[in-house]
């Protein structure tokens, strides 16, 4: 029997701080409807190779080439975990009507990477609109506006008007260029930063991946980068059979000694895991606890934890001698996180209920 030996084209990998093995699978990525047309017609396959997705081809890298007017690429980007915008370092809110736009290869920056900064964050976040829309921008009554629409990946105005005075809406209709990212902006401000599509492409709709182009004799591997949420970890505490306690306090340890020889010149240094000290809740108590306590900054969730927190109780009697009631409290759940006001702006909180 012939078997067809495939040659990798691209490769995208995922890489997440959260998990003990980075490379582990968090995000499902797959090509619109568009885009898997284009492929089939090319004869090229799309694959997990791993955690790893990649495009494929059945000739020798060296033997293809990319169609005349072959790109962009589309793909459509979804979390695997209803639980991934908890333990990733994202904007707070999820974002209704936006999306995270990933693009490569990027001018002016690690042409690889497929964001904007060295992580996923708030900077790939844009505004979700359809092909057609009306856009009414702030403007002073009798005021004429000159717009201009850009489309990003082309660095290029495609479509420009005067609002006149009377007028208080523009009518954008992108279904001739199709699906992208574009701007709506004044000759000295940009108004609107978004992400034109059919709903019905990228649906769901968290995120969209464009690959714009390809070099023809090179696969190359992009990357995206997402770093793990630091939350204030919150934990209550309650007794079966009340009091509490006395002078209860929360400790940090490590889970493992520090490494003290030095390290393989292979290897990076292991540091010692940062300490977080817990300081009692000013917050009101829920219903059913007797004591609270939070961290005193945020501490970044993690599948394999390197610190373990102990209850401590001290005895008048032995004031010295701290009792150890639990030695290594539950950690922080990703499925626990609310947002509150803390130090004057918002932040994320986890909460741990414990029962003595």
């Amino acid at each position: 029997m012939r078997q067809t030996t495939y040659s990798v084209l691209l490769t995208i990998r995922v890489q997440h701080g959260y998990f003990q093995d980075p490379a582990t699978k968090c995000l499902t990525i797959g090509p619109t409807a568009a885009t898997a047309d284009r492929l089939r017609r090319a004869g090229l396959l799309t694959r997990y190779v791993g955690s790893d997705f990649v495009v494929l081809s059945p000739r020798p890298l060296a033997e293809h080439k990319w169609p005349a007017g072959f790109f962009p690429l589309t793909f459509r980007v979804q979390p695997d975990s209803p639980y991934f915008h908890n333990f990733t370092d994202l904007p707070l809110t999820n974002g209704a009507g936006h999306v995270y736009y990933l693009s490569a290869p990027r001018a002016g920056a690690d042409p690889l990477r497929l964001t904007a900064q060295a992580q996923l964050g708030a900077a790939d976040r844009v505004v979700f609109r359809p092909l057609t829309f009306d856009f009414v921008p702030a403007k002073p009554p009798g005021q004429k506006l000159i717009l201009e629409l850009l489309d990003v990946a082309g660095n290029e105005v495609v479509d420009q008007t005067e609002l006149a005075a009377d007028a208080t809406a523009w009518a954008v209709d992108l279904r001739r260029r199709g699906s992208g990212r574009y701007q709506l902006r004044t000759p000295t401000a940009t108004l609107l930063d978004f992400y034109a599509a059919d709903s019905r492409d990228i649906f769901p709709g968290w995120g969209v991946l464009e690959i714009l182009a390809l070099p023809a004799t090179a696969a190359p591997t992009f990357t995206l980068e997402c770093g793990p949420r630091a939350t204030f970890w919150q934990y209550w505490l309650s007794s079966k059979t009340p009091p509490l306690p006395p002078a209860l306090r929360i400790e940090a340890i490590p889970r493992k000694k520090p490494r003290t020889e030095k390290p393989a010149a292979a290897k990076a240094e292991v540091l010692p895991p940062k300490l977080v000290a817990f300081i009692p809740t000013s917050q009101t108590l829920p219903a059913g606890v007797s004591a609270g306590f939070v961290s005193v900054e945020a501490i970044a969730l993690t599948e394999r934890p390197t610190v373990a927190y102990q209850l401590l109780s001290t005895l008048p009697a032995v004031p010295n001698i701290p009792q150890v009631l639990l030695p290594d409290l539950p950690q922080a759940d990703t499925a626990s996180f609310r947002v509150e006001q803390h130090a004057g702006q918002a932040a994320g909180f986890s909460d741990v209920f414990i029962q003595l």
